[in-house]
């Protein structure tokens, strides 16, 4: 009897509640959504494809055997070079990397590569220093910086090219 009751109270709140649907609404408010998930899905893929964003085994090669041949400061180079390159895309000149203070930290466990980086155009570019640690274990870089040149005012720039 009680499960009568509550049957017939259900389907009286169900057809108050659902007596006033829409379908104009409903498509509305669909459209909303669906719009909503779209964008970010799109804001997702744009960021990965313009942001170098780190992730661990970002730069793992599975054709690689790592047993056989380990990781080592010859990938971590070239791992901070890349980085390098498609930070600065078309403006690097050139780069080469510090073999002296270049090293493995065993306290860490990460290749300390230092480099650097000539960036502009080819007549009128600037050195810049790159710190860039590498984790071997997670295949990807812990730690990037790029230390830029502090450029003067534009008023000392323009004295400096009068030779004054």
């Amino acid at each position: 009897m009680a499960l009568v009751n509550y049957a017939d109270h259900l389907q009286t709140w169900w057809s108050d509640h659902h007596s006033k649907f829409d379908p104009r609404n409903y498509s509305r408010t669909h459209l909303i959504i669906t719009g909503s998930i779209v964008s970010v899905i799109l804001c997702l893929f744009w960021a990965s494809l313009f942001l170098d964003i780190e992730h661990s085994g970002k730069y793992y090669d599975a054709q690689r055997n790592y047993k056989i041949l380990p990781f080592d400061l010859l990938d971590a180079t070239s791992i901070c070079e890349q980085k390098t390159q498609k930070r600065y895309g078309d403006k690097m000149i050139s780069s080469y990397i510090d073999n002296h203070s270049t090293y493995f930290d065993r306290s860490t466990y990460l290749y300390k590569v230092f480099m650097f980086a000539r960036v502009g155009e080819l007549r009128d570019s600037e050195e810049v220093v790159v710190h860039c640690f590498v984790n071997p274990s997670e295949y990807m870089v812990e730690h990037y910086r790029a230390f830029e040149p502090k450029k003067g005012s534009l008023m000392n720039r323009a004295v400096g090219s009068l030779g004054g």
